[in-house]
């Protein structure tokens, strides 16, 4: 199988990825980030960005929170667990 034929496993657009490698070039960079790289790179992105803003999201939200003088706590999910009766041997 050749590269081209493996960069099509990793995206679902033919026509390959639109990115855009922001930075200075880096010596040897083009050894890292090849075309199959830069080709996973853009379908991992596809893939996951929308849970990554959601994420991003909830973490402001939270932030916002705690800046307004929320503290931190245990998930009451896991009540049971804690006031269970725990041996240490």
């Amino acid at each position: 199988m050749n590269a081209e034929s493996q960069a099509r496993l990793y995206s679902r657009e033919p026509s390959g990825p639109k990115l855009e490698v922001l930075g200075p070039k880096l010596e040897r960079s083009e050894e890292v980030l090849t075309p199959l790289a830069l080709q996973l790179l853009a379908s991992l992105h596809r893939r996951f960005n929308p849970r990554r803003l959601e994420l991003l999201a909830a973490r402001a939200k939270r932030q916002a929170e705690f800046d307004d003088g929320a503290l931190p706590d245990f998930l009451r999910a896991t009540e049971a667990v804690r006031a269970g009766n725990w041996r240490i041997s």
